[in-house]
C-alpha cells in the first residue's frame, strides 16, 4: 500500500474521527445548553401567560372587591334602591375601560337583583344573551359549597370566562353577607388577540379541561406548550396551547451543518496545512472551549466568555457560544430579578415598604416553631375611615407612610415592625419581659400620636388603639395570637383606653357582642323590643304625673338591658331607627292614658346624638304628634351632657327647633359633667334630671349643697327638677326641704310594662 493510500487512510480515519468528535462535542457542549435555553424560554413563556392571566383575574377581582364590600352595595340588595345603580353603574366606569363583559348583583339565593352587559363584538352580543341563564348553576354551586370570595376561568357556553363572584357585606363586617357580585369578561377571538400582542406569545388555542395539565412536547420546529388554570369553584376548567419556535435551536443546527461543511472543504483543499494546524489552531482551542464550557457548567457562572481570535470556524464557534451565553446569563438575570420582585410583592407592603401580613404570620410561625416567647402589639388607627372621607386618601397615605416612619424610628432594633392592613400595624417584640419594659413600650406608641399633623392650615389630631397579647400566655398558634391581640385592640378602642392586654375573658364577652350583632338587624323587625314605663312622681301634687319610656330587648325568654345593646346599635348605625320607635310607641302610649282620662301625664323618652343630628328629625316629631293628635308639651325629650358635647352649637339650634313645636326639653344625668352649668346657658332647657350619684350619698355635706344650688338656680331661672334615683324615705324627706318638684326611682316604682304600670300607678295618679 503506497504512502498515499496510507496517508489518504489515515487522514480519512482522523478526518472522520475528528468529525465524529465535532459532532458528538456539538451535540453535547452547543445542543444540549441550546434545549436547556429553550426550556428556559418555554417555562418563561408560560409564566409571562400565567402572570399576565392572572393579572386579568386580579383585576376583575380588585374591581369586584371595591364594591362587593362597600356599604352601598350591601344596602341595595336590601332596599333595591335605583339611585346606587344610576351613581355607580354610568357608562365609563372601571368596568367598562378595562373590558368588563357583564356585572351581577344577586341577593343571597341567587336571584338576580341587577344585571349589565357590556358588548366589544358580535360575538359578545351572542353571548350575553344567554349569560345571565349560564351563570347560575355556576352561581348555585358557588352558593351551595359556601366558597369564598374566588375568581377563575370558566368554561360558558363555549366560552373561556374570566370570571369572580364575590360576597357582599358590609365593609367593617366581612362575615355576615346579604348577596353575591358576579363579573366575568369573555376571553373571545378579540381578547386572545389582545393577550398575544400583550405577551408577544403565539396562543395556538384554548380548551375546556378537566385535568391539570402543565407541560410542553417539542417537535422539530415548534415546541407546544399547555397552561391549565381552575375556574371560580377551584376546579380544573380551562387549558392554553402555545406555539413556541424552535429559533435558536434551528440557528444552530443549520450553523454547526455550515461548519462542518466548511470543515471537509477545508479538509479536501489543505491536507497538508490542516496536519500541521490541527494541533495548534484547532485541538488546543477547542480543548480551551471545553475547559471554559466545563467551568460555567461546574460553576454556573454565566459570566465567562471564550477568548475570540480570529475569522476561523473555531472563532465563529466560540462567539456563538459566547452569544448563547450572554441569552443564558439575560435570562438568568431575569429571573432572578422576577425571584426578587415576586418575593417583595408577595411579603411586604408597597406603600411603607414594611413587611405586610404574609410576612407577620410567616414571623409568628417561625417564633412559635422555636419556642421563643414574644409580645404581638396590634395598633388601629381610629376612625381612619372618616379621615380618608373628609381629606381624602392621598392624605391618608401621607398619615400611614408618617405613622410607618415614627414606629420604625422607635422601633427598628429590638422589633419585627409590619403592616398587616390599611389602617393596621402589627409590632413584634421577641423577649419583651416585664411590665415595665411593655409599658414603656406602650407609652413610646402613644407618644407618636400625641402631637398633631398640620394639614391646609389645620392641626389634625389622630389617635390609636393598641391590643397587646403575649405567647404563649395568650395563645399557642399564629391564628389565635392575631385573634386574641385584635379583641384587645377592639375592646381598648371601645372603652377609649388607648391600649388593652388580653384576657381570657375577652373571648366570651366578644361571642357575645357576635350573638348581639347578629340578631340586632332583625330585631325591630321581628317586633323583639318592648319599652318599660317608670313613673315620675310630683311631691307637690303627691301623685304620678308622668314616665320615663325605657327600651328593652326581649330575645327569646331573656331581656337584654340597653347597656348592652345600644352601644352596638351605634356601631352598627341602627341607633336612629330603634330611638324613632321608642319616641313613637312612648307617644302612642301617652295618647292612650290621656284618653283614658289622664290628660296631664307627660311621656319622657332618651334622644341620642344621631337621631339629633337626622335631617328628617324635627319632621318626624312633628308628623308623629299630629299623627296621634298628642298635645306638644306632653313630650318631654332627654338629653345628657355625653350627647351635647358632640356638638354644643348644632345641638342648641336643634333643641331650639324642637322646643319651637311645643316639646320639652331636658338634661339628663345633669351634675356628673365638668361643664354641666354651660349647658344652662347655651341650651333651651325646660327641665334637670339631677343624677343619681348626688342623691345615693345623701348624708354627704358636698352633695347636699350641690343639690340645694341646683335647687335654687334652677329657681331663678323657672326651670324644673327631676331627682332619679330616690331609694329611700330618708331622700324623699332631704328633696321635700329643697322644694324639688319632681322625683324618680326604686321608692317610687322600678320600670314596668305599660299593663303593669297603668295597674300600680295611675290609680294612683
Amino acid at each position: 500500500m503506497s504512502i498515499i493510500n496510507k496517508i489518504l487512510i489515515y487522514i480519512t480515519i482522523t478526518v472522520t474521527s475528528v468529525l465524529l468528535f465535532i459532532i458528538g462535542a456539538s451535540n453535547y457542549f452547543i445542543l444540549e445548553p441550546i434545549y436547556k435555553l429553550e426550556d428556559s424560554i418555554a417555562n418563561s413563556d408560560i409564566k409571562r401567560l400565567n402572570r399576565h392571566v392572572n393579572n386579568e383575574l386580579n383585576l376583575i377581582y380588585n374591581l369586584s372587591l371595591d364594591y362587593s364590600k362597600w356599604d352601598e352595595t350591601y344596602n341595595f340588595v336590601i332596599n333595591k334602591n335605583t339611585d346606587y345603580i344610576t351613581s355607580n353603574y354610568y357608562y365609563d366606569i372601571s368596568f367598562d375601560k378595562n373590558g368588563i363583559n357583564f356585572i351581577f348583583i344577586t341577593d343571597r339565593n341567587g336571584n338576580i337583583l341587577y344585571e349589565r352587559y357590556n358588548q366589544n363584538s358580535n360575538m359578545d352580543i351572542q353571548l350575553n344573551k344567554s349569560i345571565n341563564h349560564s351563570i347560575k348553576p355556576i352561581l348555585e354551586e358557588f352558593i351551595i359549597k359556601n366558597t369564598a370570595d374566588s375568581s377563575g376561568i370558566n368554561f360558558i357556553n363555549n366560552t373561556p370566562v374570566l370570571l369572580s363572584i364575590q360576597k357582599i357585606t358590609k365593609s367593617d363586617d366581612y362575615d355576615n353577607y346579604n348577596g353575591y357580585y358576579i363579573v366575568g369578561k369573555y376571553i373571545n377571538p378579540e381578547e386572545i388577540e389582545e393577550i398575544k400582542n400583550a405577551t408577544a406569545l403565539d396562543i395556538n388555542s384554548i380548551l375546556s379541561s378537566s385535568i391539570i395539565e402543565n407541560k410542553t412536547i417539542k417537535d422539530y420546529d415548534t415546541i407546544t406548550a399547555y397552561l391549565s388554570f381552575k375556574d371560580v369553584l377551584n376546579k380544573p376548567s380551562s387549558t392554553f396551547i402555545l406555539e413556541i419556535n424552535r429559533q435558536y435551536y434551528l440557528e444552530t443546527l443549520k450553523n454547526l451543518k455550515i461548519l462542518l461543511i466548511l470543515y471537509l472543504l477545508f479538509v479536501g483543499l489543505v491536507v497538508s496545512v490542516l496536519l500541521y494546524k490541527l494541533k495548534k489552531d484547532v485541538f488546543n482551542r477547542i480543548l480551551h472551549i471545553q475547559n471554559i464550557i466545563n467551568n460555567i457548567t461546574k460553576t454556573s457562572n454565566y459570566s465567562l466568555r471564550i477568548p475570540v481570535k480570529g475569522k476561523d470556524e473555531i472563532a465563529l464557534f466560540s462567539k456563538n457560544i459566547n452569544l448563547m451565553l450572554d441569552n443564558l446569563h439575560e435570562s438568568n438575570e431575569k429571573l432572578r430579578e422576577s425571584i426578587d420582585e415576586i418575593y417583595h410583592l408577595a411579603y411586604f407592603d408597597q406603600l411603607t415598604q414594611m413587611p405586610n401580613r404574609q410576612h407577620s404570620m410567616s414571623q409568628i410561625d417561625t417564633l412559635i416553631k422555636k419556642n421563643i416567647k414574644f409580645t404581638t402589639f396590634l395598633i388601629d388607627i381610629d376612625n381612619f375611615k372618616n379621615i380618608n372621607d373628609v381629606y381624602g386618601h392621598d392624605f391618608g397615605d401621607i398619615i400611614i407612610k408618617y405613622i410607618a416612619k415614627r414606629i420604625r424610628t422607635l422601633f427598628k432594633r429590638n422589633a419585627f415592625i409590619s403592616r398587616i392592613g390599611g389602617d393596621e400595624f402589627l409590632l413584634i417584640f421577641e423577649n419583651l419581659h416585664g411590665t415595665y419594659r411593655i409599658q414603656n413600650a406602650i407609652n413610646d406608641i402613644i407618644g407618636i400620636f400625641e402631637k398633631p399633623l398640620h394639614f391646609k392650615n389645620e392641626n389634625l389630631f389622630v389617635s390609636a388603639s393598641i391590643g397587646i397579647a403575649e405567647f404563649p400566655k395568650d395563645a399557642n398558634s399564629m391564628q389565635a395570637i392575631l385573634k386574641n391581640a385584635e379583641i384587645a385592640m377592639y375592646e381598648a378602642k371601645k372603652n377609649k383606653t388607648k391600649y388593652c392586654y388580653f384576657d381570657p375573658s375577652m373571648n366570651e364577652k366578644a361571642m357575645t357582642n357576635v350573638y348581639l350583632i347578629n340578631n340586632l338587624k332583625q330585631a325591630l323587625e321581628n317586633e323583639e323590643f318592648l319599652i318599660n314605663y317608670q313613673p315620675i312622681y310630683n311631691i307637690n301634687e303627691n301623685k304620678v304625673t308622668g314616665a320615663e319610656g325605657l327600651i328593652r330587648w326581649r330575645k327569646g325568654d331573656k331581656i337584654i338591658p340597653p347597656n348592652q345593646f345600644v352601644p352596638i346599635a351605634k356601631e352598627l348605625g341602627l341607633i336612629v331607627d330603634i330611638d324613632n320607635w321608642v319616641l313613637k310607641e312612648s307617644c302612642k302610649q301617652c295618647k292612650v292614658w290621656h284618653e283614658m282620662g289622664y290628660k296631664d301625664f307627660t311621656i319622657s323618652v332618651n334622644t341620642s346624638f344621631k337621631q339629633l343630628i337626622d335631617s328628617n328629625f324635627i319632621s318626624y316629631i312633628e308628623n308623629t304628634l299630629k299623627e296621634l293628635n298628642l298635645e306638644p308639651n306632653s313630650l318631654i325629650l332627654e338629653i345628657t351632657e355625653d350627647e351635647a358635647l358632640e356638638d354644643i352649637d348644632r345641638v342648641a339650634d336643634i333643641l331650639n327647633k324642637i322646643k319651637r313645636l311645643g316639646v320639652k326639653i331636658a338634661i339628663d344625668d345633669f351634675g356628673t359633667g365638668y361643664s354641666s352649668l354651660i349647658y344652662i346657658s347655651r341650651l333651651p332647657i325646660d327641665l334637670i334630671k339631677v343624677d343619681r350619684s348626688l342623691i345615693n350619698d345623701i348624708e354627704n355635706t358636698k352633695n347636699l349643697e350641690i343639690i340645694k344650688s341646683i335647687a335654687h338656680l334652677a329657681k331663678a331661672l323657672d326651670i324644673s327638677i327631676i331627682v332619679e334615683g330616690v331609694e329611700n324615705e330618708r331622700q324623699l324627706v332631704v328633696l321635700k326641704h329643697f322644694n324639688i318638684d319632681k322625683i324618680q326611682g326604686y321608692f317610687i316604682g322600678k320600670p314596668v310594662v305599660k299593663t303593669e304600670f297603668e295597674k300600680n300607678f295611675l290609680k294612683k295618679a
